[in-house]
């Protein structure tokens, strides 16, 4: 992956800006949930949903924490590396590199405190839209999923059929947000210069619907990169 091609990127303002589409389109019609006749759901079947860290026993999700939790999701032979371009503000990060994706391929991972999260998206993407919301949604997003998890995380999760770069005309975007009560945001963002991502929408969807991707996680979630190496991205 040419990391560098992407060194004065913001993780955050790449995901957030890959949003655009959604936000604008529940501000202009006020947000919804599935009370107002949304289309959005409460998640009552997943396990994850009953495991969420007990409020006695968490601590600040890591770098190497978030990391883990992408391997266990994906599958540590689906990843070639990870890297991060440093401590931002209120914000962990990390930058995935997938094995048969392209050079110019990208994907982060983010989670983001209850300040910066509530202040970045927490407002317009912390309920799932109303069936209106949806239909106006439809020719811009595909692939759409929105639901509401038993700890009251909202995660929505969709792909808009044209890459984010300015120098990225044939691809495509696949991204996600998750809101917490709290406001702490959960954000993940796979650019792909084809049509052939090696992220899918579901699978998204499962990475930020797991209740350990958190701003406070299990300090068993950031144990559990004592093998996973981060490299130092230049920014």
């Amino acid at each position: 992956m040419a990391w560098s091609k992407h060194r004065n990127v913001s993780v955050t303002r790449a995901a957030a800006t890959a949003t655009l589409v959604l936000t604008a389109v529940l501000a202009a019609t006020g947000c919804g949930n599935a009370a107002e006749g949304g289309n959005g759901h409460e998640d009552t079947t997943s396990p994850s949903a009953d495991s969420s860290p007990s409020s006695a026993a968490r601590e600040k999700i890591t770098q190497g924490g978030l990391a883990a939790l992408v391997a266990d999701h994906l599958g540590r032979d689906a990843i070639a590396s990870f890297g991060s371009y440093g401590p931002e503000p209120g914000e962990v990060h990390v930058m995935v590199r997938l094995r048969g994706g392209g050079r110019a391929d990208m994907f982060s991972v983010s989670v983001m405190s209850p300040e910066q999260g509530g202040r970045e998206l927490a407002g317009t993407m912390g309920k799932c839209p109303t069936a209106r919301q949806r239909k106006r949604m439809a020719r811009d997003m595909k692939e759409f999923t929105c639901h509401r998890l038993q700890n009251g995380t909202t995660v929505t999760a969709y792909l808009v059929s044209s890459g984010f770069s300015d120098d990225n005309a044939r691809g495509l975007v696949v991204t996600g947000v998750g809101v917490a009560p709290d406001k702490s945001t959960t954000m993940a963002m796979y650019e792909s210069y084809d049509k052939t991502p090696q992220l899918t929408v579901s699978e998204l969807d499962k990475l930020l619907s797991d209740p350990r991707m958190a701003w406070m996680t299990d300090p068993a979630t950031n144990k559990a990169s004592n093998s996973i190496k981060i490299k130092k991205l230049r920014g």
